[in-house]
């Protein structure tokens, strides 16, 4: 009976010992995973920012006002003295 005690004891340590071995491995993929996703998170924070460079925002005009953006533009810079 005690080697049988045994037998299934250690056939639990290898199952635990298994266990562990996936934990780990699964731990560190989760951690690569995570640190990917940051990564891509910073890159896809710097293309938005590269892509609104050259945006400009102005406030205080209704939406249908003018014709076009262009005319807006056009009206702005009369309105403060802006040679063409």
């Amino acid at each position: 009976m005690t080697d049988n005690l045994k037998t299934q004891l250690r056939k639990a340590g290898n199952v635990n010992d298994t266990l562990k071995e996936e934990l780990d491995s699964t731990r560190k993929k989760l951690n690569d995973q995570v640190e990917e996703s940051s990564r891509l998170d910073e890159i896809y924070d710097e293309l938005e920012q590269y892509t609104r460079k050259n945006s400009l925002e102005i406030i205080g005009v209704p939406e249908n006002a003018y014709e076009s953006t262009e005319e807006l533009v056009i009206r702005v810079g009369e309105a403060l003295n802006v040679e063409r």
